[in-house]
């Protein structure tokens, strides 16, 4: 089968479409910029500048054949020159996807593909035209309805502050909502992504789950597990509120007489005002970016996981966490708290900021139970490889198929 993969950016796609070529799939994957190797100039810029280098290093997947890697030179130059006319970052995003979609729309005429796999919120045009031309369409739905996020702007204070203006936002709203329409099916990254869709009304015959695994050779278990002096909490991610990284701050700053420690990794984002107010205590550090066989080492060294997230509809870094032998404290707008459970850790209501320290209290005062939930979170874990997620894809492709 010929199937167009549509991404502005990279997150997760590649391992989409290793799915799709171990399965014997003609495949294109259309997205705004991708680092390739006979790049010299910048290959030459990266030798000079160490920041360039990791940039570029995330602008490419050396498993997918860059043969079949489409870019936009429109899309390609926005990304770079857009932050800096747009600094709306929610609103700089949008554009791109606009951008994004109406050139990838003009690949199914060129390419005349027999399925299409678009990112959600930017393959409208794409899907509509698709519909026309009789070519089946699946939406890779990396978040949750749109719906859910509506009720949370509703329900939490600072959610509206980082997902847009409210004119900005029901846009997307609009727009997600006509995507779920000329969607053939629906891949949604968990059960907890997949109940928001059901709830908001959309077919749950038309809904697929697609777990993201992870790589047991990076991420394995710590070897021994020894009563630390001081308790190690490690949080994986971009540095916002929605993932409640202000939460543990604040933890942070009420215990800090006490030795436990917090390692923050992951990138600036719209909480890095509230962590750089805290950069004076010397209970936190912040690194902005490891990659992924040091992230590994440094997970190994930590004692405890902790995302106290109030919309993550998988968060992949949760499995490595478990892989690496971590107990994990997460929430139930969390994917994958439901490999989680009850005996891996601890998983909250999000934002109930007692229930966070008291889940951290517990492994402070009973050192014993991070090597059993460590252990458990290691054994439940081990279903979740990538191979996993490659069956996963090729039965909706299958369904699709077949419908």
């Amino acid at each position: 089968m010929r199937i167009l993969v549509s991404n502005p950016s990279k997150q997760y796609t590649p391992f989409l479409i290793q799915a799709l070529l171990k399965s014997g799939h003609e495949v294109w994957f259309a997205t705004s910029y991708w680092y390739r190797s006979e790049h010299r100039i910048l290959r030459w810029l990266a030798k000079w500048n160490q920041r360039l280098a990791t940039e570029l290093k995330k602008k490419q997947d050396k498993s997918i054949p860059e043969k079949i890697v489409l870019t936009n030179p429109w899309g390609t130059l926005y990304k770079f020159l857009g932050r800096f006319i747009i600094r709306d970052v929610e609103r700089w995003s949008y554009y791109e996807d606009r951008i994004h979609d109406r050139w990838a729309k003009g690949l199914l005429e060129k390419f005349q593909p027999d399925m299409v796999i678009g990112y959600e919120k930017s393959c409208l045009d794409t899907f509509q035209f698709a519909r026309q031309r009789g070519i089946k369409t699946i939406l890779d739905l990396a978040q949750v309805h749109s719906g859910f996020i509506q009720q949370l702007r509703q329900q939490t204070s600072f959610f509206s502050s980082i997902t847009g203006t409210e004119r900005l936002f029901q846009t997307i709203h609009r727009l997600k909502q006509e995507e779920y329409g000329f969607s053939d099916q629906v891949v949604c990254l968990s059960n907890f992504a997949a109940d928001t869709m059901v709830q908001q009304g959309f077919p749950k015959e038309k809904l697929h789950i697609a777990n993201l695994g992870f790589d047991p050779k990076r991420f394995h278990p710590k070897v021994t597990y020894n009563k630390p002096d001081i308790l190690q909490l490690i949080y994986v991610g971009i540095v916002t509120r929605r993932k409640g990284i202000h939460l543990l701050i604040e933890l942070m700053q009420s215990i800090q007489t006490l030795p436990v420690h917090l390692t923050v990794v992951g990138p600036w984002g719209d909480a890095t005002d509230i962590l750089n107010a805290q950069s004076n205590y010397s209970n936190i550090t912040y690194i902005p970016y490891l990659h992924h066989e040091v992230l590994a080492e440094r997970l190994r060294q930590s004692d405890i996981f902790v995302l106290p997230s109030y919309l993550d509809s998988w968060a992949a870094v949760v499995l490595e966490a478990m892989a690496c032998g971590l107990p994990v404290i997460t929430t139930t707008q969390t994917g994958a708290s439901e490999v989680v459970g009850n005996d891996a850790g601890f998983v909250l209501t999000a934002g109930d900021t007692e229930g966070l320290k008291n889940a951290v209290m517990h492994y402070f005062h009973h050192p014993e139970a991070i090597e059993t939930h460590g252990r458990n979170a290691v054994a439940k874990v081990q279903g979740y490889h990538w191979s996993r997620y490659f069956q996963q894809v090729q039965r909706v492709v299958d369904s699709s198929c077949s419908n």
